[in-house]
């Protein structure tokens, strides 16, 4: 009754707690608080009012916790939390501020609960949180902090002080300690990922109880154990020109299949290769993580997540190399062995032993006629002396010639392979100094069901078709001044903001891509093979260099690469597919369409957005 005071303030209930003190608190939806004394059976409401400050912050209640020294809490749906005064019988309220870190992540609370090392624990809709009471500030946690999701729904503590974490994307085994994060999901057997507000419990004997989407989870945290098998890795399929190819055994006729095979031989014309691996482990196979390195020609372990693939096209020819790639199980549990294939690339005619004899024939037969050249000169008459001095400086001048414009072209060439800059310090110091780029952006493409289509042509048709797409795709990135990093496979990747930094970095990738997404369709209409293409940007930093010996090659590195990488993926045929990073500097520019998150390894949820028509 609302002119009744002893009764409730409203009939939606929203949660219950009995204190210390045997009162029974009532949470309502939308009519603040209430306290129940059971021994008199009288009601006291409080309520939010907007001209005092001591009062609650919002009668939207959502969570309530008392703590070990009495002191009582309420979460608000939206509105922060309060810490209830009971001698005053006033509220202190804590709101989120944007811009303060030490504020609560979040004004929606849903859950409070306070661990055996007396800590108090406040999970939100953005983030978990650690109260320090003698500054009244926060600690935040996050999906940064190697959390699944930021929304937390329920908190448990275990027998070892770990907090057990329900949220929108499994259940955190959290270590308050260490700050490190174990996240259990569908893959350990959970019948969903998402869980529900309130849905957590306790049992005495230690057990835990969280409700979710499909179904409820138990279990007792001293009763899992990871997986400890270390997965074999596995070569399964070796493709030139994206077209297998059964290997000959050493000194035998006999084909042999990939994984028999320890060592490949190809020619210098066979520059397109690619691999396919696996890692023979079972229980979740879609989140096995792999790492690759061709020896001689990669710097670094390569990355890829659970991409099993990767392909080569420009290694130099007349070395050998060795492929190799290791694997871990989803629990981390790493095969650092792995499996390993020698690749030897033969040189071509021109670069043989018996060719460099041929050019050493040659130069001394060349040195030897010039010297009886000069012997039979001097042997005729002084007054031929002059003419030939005057055909000797002729010729000099000739090869002076020859040389320089022999020095031109090799300058284009270096110029033709490298950026200027990068390019003019390789000649000055004879090596190129690598350099971290703060700000740039990263254009990925990629054909739809590429091996499928360039498995019924053939390997001259195929590299024709992509070779006319790169020239036309290298007019368009010179045009808006990105600098074209490599080609992987059906794959290319560009940059913008390098070597020369550019404040519209964002703004000419995004219009290249878009040239580049028309430029295919128009060739489509009079072309026999139709290619589809996905097309991914981030903005961000990236460490940029020269790698190799003999023939140079300038590539960039780091998380900015693979977030490019991701939106590619996360694409589709005709579109460009943008990271909210990238949004921000385009945004203004052109229309935006937000289309959800994606998942990246170690990143987090990445908000993904499609680039309509420029404004």
């Amino acid at each position: 009754d609302p002119n009744d005071l002893n009764t409730l303030s409203g009939n939606i209930i929203t949660t219950l707690f009995e204190d210390s003190k045997g009162i029974l608190w009532i949470g309502t939806l939308n009519n603040g608080l209430n306290a129940y004394d059971p021994v008199t059976g009288n009601f006291t409401r409080f309520t939010h009012s907007s001209t005092n400050p001591n009062t609650i912050s919002h009668n939207k209640i959502w969570s309530m916790f008392e703590d070990d020294k009495g002191v009582f809490w309420v979460g608000t749906h939206g509105y922060g939390l309060n810490k209830y005064d009971r001698v005053r019988g006033t509220f202190t309220r804590f709101i989120n501020t944007p811009g303060d870190e030490t504020s609560i992540s979040d004004n929606f609370i849903n859950v409070i609960r306070q661990d055996s090392k007396g800590n108090l624990w406040i999970g939100t809709i953005n983030g978990l949180n650690k109260f320090n009471p003698t500054s009244e500030t926060f600690t935040r946690y996050t999906t940064a902090n190697g959390l699944p999701n930021n929304v937390i729904y329920g908190i448990i503590e275990d027998y070892r002080g770990h907090l057990w974490l329900s949220t929108n994307n499994g259940i955190a085994d959290f270590n308050p300690s260490s700050g490190d994060v174990r996240v259990y999901d569908r893959g350990d057997g959970l019948p969903s990922n998402e869980f529900r507000f309130g849905a957590f419990h306790k049992g005495i004997d230690g057990t835990m109880y969280f409700g979710g989407i499909n179904g409820i989870v138990v279990f007792k945290p001293d009763s899992i154990r990871d997986n400890p098998y270390i997965p074999p890795v596995v070569i399964t399929d070796f493709q030139i020109f994206n077209e297998y190819v059964p290997i000959l055994s050493s000194g035998s006729p006999l084909k042999k299949s990939i994984s028999e095979t320890h060592e490949i031989e190809l020619t210098w014309r066979e520059k397109v290769f690619s691999f396919e691996f696996s890692a023979l482990h079972y229980a979740a196979p879609e989140e096995n993580s792999y790492e690759y390195m061709m020896e001689g020609f990669d710097l670094v372990w390569q990355e890829v997540g659970n991409r099993r693939y990767v392909s080569y096209t420009n290694l130099p020819a007349g070395k050998t190399y060795t492929f190799r790639v290791r694997a871990s199980n989803k629990d981390n549990i790493w095969n650092k062995e792995g499996t390993a294939i020698k690749i030897k690339v033969l040189p071509p005619p021109w670069q043989t032993w018996w060719a460099y004899g041929i050019y050493g024939f040659l130069g001394l037969g060349t040195i030897f006629g010039f010297v009886n050249y000069q012997i039979d000169q001097e042997r005729k008459k002084k007054q031929q002396v002059e003419k030939y001095n005057e055909e000797l400086e002729a010729l000099v001048k000739e090869r002076t010639l020859l040389l320089e414009n022999e020095k031109e072209k090799s300058d284009n060439l270096l110029y033709n392979m490298l950026p200027k800059g990068i390019a003019d310090e390789i000649k000055e110091k004879g090596s190129a100094s690598p350099r971290r780029y703060e700000e740039v952006s990263v254009l990925f493409t990629d054909f739809e069901h590429f091996t499928s289509t360039a498995a019924t042509m053939s390997a001259k048709k195929l590299v024709f078709e992509i070779n006319e797409i790169f020239e036309g795709f290298d007019n368009i990135i010179e045009k808006y001044g990105l600098e074209k990093i490599k080609t992987i496979g059906d794959g290319y990747m560009a940059v913008s903001g390098l070597p020369d930094e550019r404040e519209d970095h964002a703004l000419s990738s995004v219009r290249a891509a878009k040239e580049m997404q028309s430029f295919l369709t128009d060739r489509n209409q009079n072309a026999t093979v139709k290619w589809n293409m996905r097309i991914g940007i981030h903005s961000g930093s990236l460490i940029a260099g020269v790698v190799g010996k003999k023939k140079f090659t300038y590539d960039v590195w780091g998380s900015t690469v693979i977030l490019a990488s991701r939106m590619e993926e996360g694409s589709e045929i005709g579109k460009v597919n943008i990271s909210a990073a990238t949004c921000d500097y385009v945004h203004t520019h052109f229309n935006c369409e937000y289309r959800g998150k994606v998942n990246v390894n170690g990143q987090g949820d990445v908000d993904m957005y499609f680039v309509g028509d420029e404004l």
